[in-house]
C-alpha cells in the first residue's frame, strides 16, 4: 500500500482531472435529485479507483534493484544510519578450535581478546563489526537480534552477548554514546526455520515500530544469522519499503572465491517499482 500511497501522490494532477470529469459528467445526469456534497464524494471514489485500475492493471510494476557498494569509510559516512539491526552468529574461528569449556570461560570472563573479536579477519564476528563500524558516524541505537535455545546452551547466540558487548563498549564506542538494546524480546528461539523466520520478522516490524526514529533512518544488516533469520528480515523490511545492509566482497578473478578479511565492505541493497505500459 506505501506505493500505491506514493504513486497516487505522485499523480494528484490525474485524480483531480478525474475528479473533475466525473463530477461534471454525474451533475449534468443526476443533480436534480442528488446534493452537490454527495456528488463530490462520489466523484472522488470514481477518481481514485480509476487511476488505481490505470495504475495496477493496465500498467505493470516491476521492482528495480539498486545495490550500492560503500568501499570506503568516505562512502559510509555519506550512508550511515541512526539505528542499525544485526543479526548475531554462533561464534566460530578460522584459526584456532576452542572446546566448549574455554568458550565458557571466556563468556563468564568477558574474554574478547583470547576470542580474538577484534581481529575481523579471522573470526565470523567480523562482519558484524564491520557493519557497525560503517554506521558509527551517526549511530545512536544498534540492536543485536540473537539466538536462543533451550536445550543445548552452546548452540544459543544470546549467551556471546556479554563478550562482544564489552569489546563495544571497551574499544569501539570510545567517545562515541551508542545505546545498545538487546535480550529475550530481541532473541529467537531456535525451533524450526518457518518460525524462526516469523519470530524474526516479528521482531524486526516491532523495532522498526516502536524505535522513536524515522523507519528511513534504521537499516538492518542481514549478513550474520541463519538463512532463515535473513529471509524474515528482507520481508519484515520489503514491508516497510526499507533497504538492507549485506557485507560483501571482491571476488577472486583466478579462482572465484570471494576476497574475505579486511576487503569486505557494507552493500545497501534495495528497490524501487518501475511502472511498465503494458500492450
Amino acid at each position: 500500500m506505501t506505493r500505491l500511497k506514493l504513486l497516487l501522490f505522485k499523480n494528484a494532477n490525474i485524480v483531480w482531472f478525474l475528479f473533475g470529469l466525473n463530477l461534471s459528467f454525474i451533475q449534468n445526469k443526476v443533480s436534480s435529485y442528488i446534493p452537490l456534497s454527495f456528488l463530490i464524494i462520489i466523484s472522488l471514489i470514481l477518481a481514485y479507483l480509476l487511476l488505481v485500475y490505470v495504475v495496477l492493471v493496465k500498467k505493470r510494476i516491476e521492482p528495480n534493484i539498486k545495490a550500492e557498494s560503500l568501499p570506503d569509510e568516505t562512502a559510509q559516512k555519506k550512508k550511515a544510519h541512526k539505528g542499525l539491526v544485526v543479526f548475531l552468529s554462533l561464534y566460530s574461528h578460522k584459526k584456532k578450535s576452542f572446546t566448549l569449556e574455554q568458550l565458557e570461560k571466556c563468556i563468564k570472563e568477558e574474554d574478547y581478546r583470547t576470542l580474538d573479536i577484534p581481529d575481523t579477519s579471522i573470526t565470523n564476528y567480523g562482519h558484524t563489526i564491520k557493519a557497525i563500524k560503517a554506521n558509527l558516524h551517526h549511530l545512536e541505537y544498534l540492536w543485536i537480534v540473537t539466538t536462543r535455545c533451550s536445550g543445548d546452551k552452546s548452540k544459543a547466540t544470546l549467551d556471546y552477548l556479554p563478550v562482544l558487548k564489552r569489546y563495544l563498549y571497551e574499544e569501539l564506542f570510545k567517545g562515541v554514546s551508542v545505546n545498545i538494546k538487546y535480550g529475550p524480546e530481541y532473541s529467537v528461539e531456535t525451533s524450526e526455520d518457518s518460525q524462526i523466520c516469523k519470530q524474526t520478522s516479528d521482531i524486526i516490524q516491532k523495532i522498526y515500530n516502536e524505535s522513536g526514529l524515522r523507519e528511513k533512518d534504521i537499516i538492518v544488516d542481514v549478513t550474520g544469522g541463519t538463512a532463515s533469520m535473513k529471509v524474515g528480515a528482507v520481508l519484515a523490511s520489503l514491508n516497510k519499503d526499507q533497504s538492507v545492509q549485506v557485507i560483501g566482497a571482491r571476488y577472486n578473478p583466478v579462482d572465484g572465491k570471494p576476497i574475505t578479511g579486511q576487503d569486505a565492505f557494507p552493500i545497501i541493497i534495495g528497490y524501487e517499482p518501475v511502472i511498465k505500459k503494458e500492450f
